[in-house]
């Protein structure tokens, strides 16, 4: 009891500290941990962050799936999808920020206490004003191992990710002069910075506490994550942590009542 109730409590106090929305380049996706007991296994879990409020729009949201296709073998797909809007920034009205990123990986788990996965994904992160448009797109290689315990009502894990983020494509178009059309840049510029990032990969450890609340298959799920960058990096990150909260289901082979 005393474990369970340090648990939330750290939980409650990284939600305060974590739960902003900001226009990184970078952005860390909620670490999937479906620590599968036994094969033909599938779950899924969609979990939010609805920071929406009067100056602003702005929301994250990550869909997970995974399924257990072998004994101690199994592979997720997985999606993440960040929109802001800011009426009244400082840049322009109407600034957007958009970033999507879809990934899959196949793994090897034990027996719903151990799982690692390596996999591979691919996304786009945008910036939209009144006089310019910034979008990089990029790939990102990663490694994660969970270890955890699974029971009827309480599910907790600790997750370890090491990811390797690379940039491939960027491109930034601005509007020269009184001109009403958008030019294409040479350079790439990103809130005002001049970056060089084409072709860079950034490494980055990211560990993520994971709890899921509920009765047998349907419970609440909540992740409490960190993504700290292994080296210099020459873009502004500022939003290291991370928290978001969520429903996930787990279909078990044996069709048991998720009531």
């Amino acid at each position: 009891m005393r474990k369970l109730k340090l648990i939330l409590f750290i939980f409650i106090l990284f939600t305060f500290y974590s739960c902003n929305i900001s226009s990184n380049l970078y952005k860390a996706n909620s670490i999937n941990t479906p620590l599968f007991k036994g094969k033909k296994e599938f779950q899924m879990a969609i979990l939010i962050n609805d920071q929406t409020a009067k100056d602003q729009k702005a929301y994250s949201v990550d869909l997970q799936s995974a399924y257990s296709f072998q004994k101690n073998f199994g592979f997720m797909l997985n999606f993440q999808n960040i929109y802001q809007n800011k009426p009244e920034a400082n840049y322009s009205v109407n600034d957007e920020f958009r970033f999507s990123y879809f990934e899959i990986a196949p793994g090897y788990f034990k027996n719903g206490i151990f799982e690692i996965y390596a996999g591979y994904g691919i996304g786009k992160t945008s910036f939209f004003s009144k006089n310019s448009i910034a979008e990089a797109n990029f790939n990102k290689f990663f490694i994660q191992s969970t270890i955890g315990k699974n029971s009827k009502f309480i599910d907790f894990a600790f997750s370890v990710r090491a990811s390797f983020f690379e940039f491939n494509k960027t491109n930034f178009k601005e509007k020269i002069g009184n001109e009403d059309v958008l030019r294409e840049s040479d350079e790439f510029y990103w809130f005002g910075n001049k970056l060089e990032i084409d072709g860079k990969t950034y490494p980055f450890i990211e560990p993520a506490l994971t709890l899921k609340l509920g009765y047998k298959q349907l419970k609440i799920v909540g992740q409490l994550g960190i993504s700290f960058s292994l080296k210099d990096i020459n873009f502004d990150y500022n939003q290291k942590a991370y928290f978001n909260l969520g429903i996930h289901i787990n279909f078990l082979k044996n069709k048991n009542k998720i009531f």
